[in-house]
């Protein structure tokens, strides 16, 4: 078992967890109870549940990764994860003046980077 990659499916776990709990009832419960049009509210849930989704497969995956080699699907957790951090970034910069009002960037560049690290040491073992 690659210890590295398993920590950073445990740190997706985590992530999942504080999303659904934390999250729920800081954002979507907050964006489904306002008086936004139904299509916008609706269209909201489908993306906090899509985003749901993905931290629970992307979990998954990284569970399956921490003993079995695929670099293809290493690459496109990668991919994502790093994706979802620019926004964050992004989003937290521009919109908000700060890094920090959402702190999440941090975790997403945080699994790829414990992923690599992992991946590169399967690959000096073998």
């Amino acid at each position: 078992m690659n210890k590295w990659i398993a920590a950073a499916s445990a740190l997706m776990f985590v992530t999942l967890i504080a999303h659904v709990f934390g999250g729920g009832p800081e954002v979507i419960d907050v964006v489904t109870a306002t008086g936004l049009p139904d299509t916008v509210r609706a269209l909201s849930s489908v993306v906090w549940h899509g985003i749901t989704l993905m931290l629970a497969t992307s979990a998954i995956a990284l569970a399956y990764l921490a003993t079995h080699h695929n670099p293809a699907l290493e690459v496109f957790i990668a991919v994502w994860q790093i994706g979802l951090a620019a926004l964050f970034m992004g989003y937290g910069l521009i919109q908000l003046g700060s890094l920090w009002p959402m702190p999440q960037w941090t975790v997403f560049l945080l699994m790829p980077l414990i992923t690599f690290v992992g991946s590169r040491n399967r690959q000096a073992t073998t």
